[in-house]
């Protein structure tokens, strides 16, 4: 073999080893990572729910149930009230916050809150027909319990139609979907006789959500956080405990 012929071959083996070391952990994380992540997030979930658990149950309970944009939320130095639980849980989903449902309705609050959608159509790009049978589902769980406490639907927000760190959550069709969704949940909570709160034309701007209300095109900055307040305020205070 002439020295040409090995320096060519030396040089094969070191560039295709190169490539190897660069993109094999990358196609290994591309391949496991939506496993890995559901894994580590159902965990998580799981961990904080018996949290929830292990707390003190309260008859006059307001109670914020929800996804990290709720768990974020510091209700408690927001509406000063003694009563409020916070019950939002990091990349929770509807049938998530379902089976989470006994640890809150044994203690019949009050009032419940709830602001879920925006992990199932991100994070699982679930379809809005199956965002809202899920909805549905949840709403019938709580509905068909003898003891029926205050319900309030917040709205989905809006996403920034440009990627700002959260992949899957931007862009003009997941924004398309929850305007859609926001509709339809508007009429179910009318057929239901539930209380639809609706934040998505306070927080949107041009069909997405406004530039100075996220952090990253979905979690909301302290104006956002200032302006969810604002818009809750009355809420919460007409189902406060006399």
């Amino acid at each position: 073999m002439s020295k040409r012929i090995k320096i060519l071959l030396y040089g094969s083996l070191l560039f295709n080893l190169a490539v190897l070391l660069y993109f094999g952990p990358r196609l290994y994380q591309r391949i496991f990572n939506s496993e890995a992540s559901y894994s580590t997030d159902y965990e998580y979930s799981m961990n904080r729910n018996k949290y929830f658990e292990q707390l003190p149950s309260d008859s006059n309970a307001i109670v914020f149930l929800g996804t990290s944009i709720t768990q974020n939320f510091e209700i408690h130095e927001s509406f000063k009230n003694t009563h409020l639980q916070n019950r939002g849980i990091n990349g929770d989903v509807i049938k998530g916050m379902r089976n989470r449902l006994p640890a809150i309705l044994n203690q019949h609050p009050k009032v419940i809150f709830i602001e879920a959608g925006i992990n199932d159509l991100g994070g699982n790009k679930a379809s809005v027909e199956e965002v809202i049978s899920d909805y549905n589902d949840l709403l019938d769980e709580i509905q068909k319990r003898p003891y029926k406490p205050q319900l309030n639907i917040l709205s989905i927000l809006p996403v920034s139609n440009q990627n700002k760190g959260m992949n899957g959550y931007f862009g003009r069709d997941i924004n398309e979907k929850i305007r859609i969704i926001n509709d339809q949940l508007k009429a179910i909570c009318n057929d239901r006789n539930i209380t639809f709160i609706d934040l998505y034309e306070h927080f949107q701007k041009k069909g997405e959500i406004k530039s100075e209300l996220t952090i990253d095109g979905v979690h909301l900055s302290g104006e956002g956080y200032a302006l969810l307040t604002e818009r809750l305020v009355p809420h919460v205070e007409n189902n406060r405990p006399h």
